[in-house]
């Protein structure tokens, strides 16, 4: 849930006191709520790993897209939930990617960029 991101960065920067929490949290929340929970936690996770600061919302984005653009991602979701898409959407995302690989195409990787293929389609649709 992404109350529980904001919550840990909360507990993560104990120097961070917004001057209405109530209201940092929905703005966050509502800022966020585009992006996959499990990517948003790796971008939490990574930010607090690497930053000495409490996070602007445009910086979990930019972690979140980069996290999605690389191999890194440990909890990226299984087949079974990727977005139900007619067979004709799902095997033109895979061809954008099949055509722009070298060599051979791993299946986390492919689960992967549908996600975020996924990810993308709600942004520029809510956009």
């Amino acid at each position: 849930m992404i109350k529980d991101e904001i919550t840990k960065l909360l507990d993560a920067y104990p120097n961070f006191a917004p001057r209405n929490l109530k209201g940092t949290i929905t703005t966050y929340s509502e800022a966020l709520t585009d992006i996959p929970e499990w990517l948003l936690s790796q971008a939490v996770n990574e930010h607090i790993r690497t930053s000495k600061f409490f996070p602007a919302i445009a910086e979990l984005r930019e972690l979140a897209r980069n996290l999605a653009n690389t191999a890194d991602v440990e909890h990226a979701k299984p087949a079974e939930e990727v977005p139900a898409w007619s067979g004709d959407t799902y095997w033109a995302a895979m061809s954008l990617f099949n055509d722009s690989l070298a060599g051979e195409v791993k299946e986390p990787d492919m689960r992967r960029n549908v996600n975020w293929i996924a990810y993308e389609r709600r942004t520029a649709e809510t956009a």
